[in-house]
């Protein structure tokens, strides 16, 4: 079994989380437990996607940071010039140091 860490951040895309679980978990239906999903937060706590819905991560950033392999979702940004203030949030920044 692979463990999979799938981390998010405050206006992750729930597009490219939804596609992401798709694929794992018909991976799994293909291959019975091939993989084991964590979906993570900073701090493990809810967030809210760019489209306003919100999801409730099963874990910290932290405790998923010992997965085979990690995906960060992507992050909606309008302006090119908003990216850095995205990744100077300390949210992001202790999702970032965890892996």
């Amino acid at each position: 079994m692979t463990r999979v860490a799938v981390l998010l951040c405050e206006g992750f895309t729930d597009s490219g989380l939804a596609v992401l679980l798709d694929v794992l978990r018909t991976a799994n239906v293909l291959v019975p437990g091939a993989f084991a999903i964590d979906v993570a937060s900073a701090k493990g706590g809810p967030l809210r996607a760019a489209s306003g819905l919100t999801i409730s991560p099963t874990r910290s950033a932290r405790a998923a940071a010992h997965a085979e392999v990690v995906v960060v979702c992507g992050i909606w940004v309008e302006e090119p010039a908003l990216l850095d203030a995205v990744l100077a949030r300390p949210e992001t920044q202790t999702l970032l140091r965890a892996i």
